[in-house]
């Protein structure tokens, strides 16, 4: 089995008598509905409405770096 790094701590945390205290809560976008199911859909500029709705602080898996940065001066325009 294998777990990526980003959440090992997290599940250490949350699995332990600590994890009552803690929001649960990446604060990270993601699309797992649209995705492959293995991983998120890959985010892509008309994507933008539901990134800025849903109040979290990162986006994860933009295509390119072209892409980013049209997303991140959107972003900049808001």
């Amino acid at each position: 089995m294998a777990i990526p790094e980003e959440f090992f701590f997290q599940n250490i945390i949350m699995d332990s008598p600590y994890g009552e205290f803690v929001v649960n809560d990446s604060l990270i976008y993601d699309d797992w509905e649209n995705g492959n199911g293995a991983s998120p859909a890959v985010l892509r500029l008309d994507d933008m409405k539901r990134i800025e709705s849903s109040g979290k602080l990162f986006a994860r898996k933009i295509c390119d770096l072209e892409m980013a940065n049209s997303i991140l001066s959107e972003l900049d325009n808001t």
